[in-house]
């Protein structure tokens, strides 16, 4: 036991076997206490986003996205998994090379990597679970193809750079995006109706800016947007908090 526990001291174990011995103890949380807030805005987003590429469509984004992050699987219960596959992957690839490679030096960089893969093979897997299967009871947000000829309202001005408007999707759910109009055509002012025409293509399907233009179905100028979404009905599509 002493011999173990000498072990895992060692920074090339330690550095695995701390975020395992965290991640366990935040995940037995998560199965006794329940802290994932299911319906919270906070614990979860699937990031559909960007209005700008140079900030959402970024490399980091992106990179996050490869691990679940921003996903639609809620952060209470990702890290902790995270974190048990990097630490469960990281020392269980020391044990197998330390008596082949014998230096750290040598058999730790393949550990890392074997960690991160591990890392991203739980984040996607995670992902699969929860939009697949709805085990969260949760109805996944929709992506930029879903709302492709759903209708809504500006709610402010909507420019050919930037603008914000509540959509009704196919599922009656109203959500708040960020959007813009093609290059060249006319500004939409708030309040005026209008229809999801399409978005520009980031780094997959998820990613891009929202298109719309004046909905050509509208009978007369309207009154007032849709009515703002309830806080469990937000959703973000376009890099604002759902």
């Amino acid at each position: 036991m002493t011999v173990l526990w000498s072990s895992l001291m060692e920074w090339w174990n330690l550095i695995f076997a701390l975020p395992f011995g965290v991640g366990l103890l935040l995940g037995v949380g998560f199965v006794l206490g329940g802290l994932v807030d299911v319906g919270g805005a906070d614990t979860h987003a699937d990031d559909t986003s960007a209005d700008d590429p140079d900030h959402s469509d970024s490399l980091w984004s992106h990179i996050f996205h490869w691990f679940g992050i921003g996903m639609g699987v809620p952060l209470t219960l990702l890290i902790p998994t995270l974190m048990m596959a990097w630490g469960l992957a990281g020392l269980t690839t020391n044990h197998m090379l330390a008596p082949l490679l014998k230096q750290p030096v040598f058999y730790f960089p393949i550990s890392v990597a074997a960690g991160l893969g591990a890392m991203i093979l739980m984040g996607r897997f995670a992902t699969f679970l929860v939009r697949r299967t709805g085990i969260l009871d949760e109805t996944p947000a929709p992506t930029r193809h879903d709302l492709i000829g759903c209708t809504g309202y500006a709610v402010f001005e909507i420019t050919e750079h930037e603008g914000t408007a509540n959509v009704r999707s196919k599922t009656g759910d109203i959500h708040r995006i960020a959007c813009r109009t093609h290059p060249g055509h006319p500004t939409i002012p708030a309040g005026t109706e209008l229809i999801v025409v399409g978005y520009n293509v980031g780094y997959n399907e998820d990613s891009g800016s929202l298109l719309v233009a004046v909905c050509p179905f509208a009978l007369e100028p309207a009154a007032t947007p849709l009515q703002e979404p309830r806080k469990s009905e937000q959703t973000q599509i376009g890099g604002q908090t759902h």
